[in-house]
């Protein structure tokens, strides 16, 4: 699967959204548009998960946000959709897994990326804009 590469510093919320809407919808838009629909700040490049949920559902998607995910949830998400993960400081997408146990996902920059689910699993870890410190925070994305 190739995504979008993100052409804004910042703008991994906005580029998640593009590229979701693309492998689920077959749309693509400028990430720009969902910056400028979403407010992301344009200092920091800031989207809150609450602008990222109010964005996906607008296009008719639903949207299941949870904290401590597991192995099994994720998994399941696959299924229906995608994962929009919550780490690093980062927006990212994980879109599937393979028989070893080697997950899929994407974070801006164009390519593909893949990392040991377990290894994953351990460093999925990220702290709020409010302080909150979230542990395998994800929102599951479907039509």
């Amino acid at each position: 699967m190739t995504f979008p590469r993100t052409h804004f510093k910042y703008f991994c919320g906005p580029a998640a959204i593009r590229a979701i809407r693309l492998y689920l919808d077959n749309v693509d838009v400028p990430e720009l548009y969902y910056a400028k629909a979403m407010k992301t700040d344009e200092g920091t490049g800031c989207t809150t998960r609450f602008q990222m949920i109010k964005c996906l559902r607008r296009y008719g998607h639903k949207c299941e946000h949870r904290h401590n995910m597991t192995k099994r949830q994720v998994k399941n998400a696959f299924r229906k959709g995608v994962v929009l993960a919550a780490f690093w400081n980062h927006w990212a997408i994980l879109w599937g897994e393979d028989e070893e146990g080697v997950i899929s996902w994407f974070d801006g920059t164009g390519r593909t990326k893949k990392m040991d689910f377990d290894e994953l699993m351990r460093c999925w870890i990220e702290k709020g804009p409010d302080g909150e410190i979230l542990v395998n925070y994800g929102i599951v994305v479907r039509r």
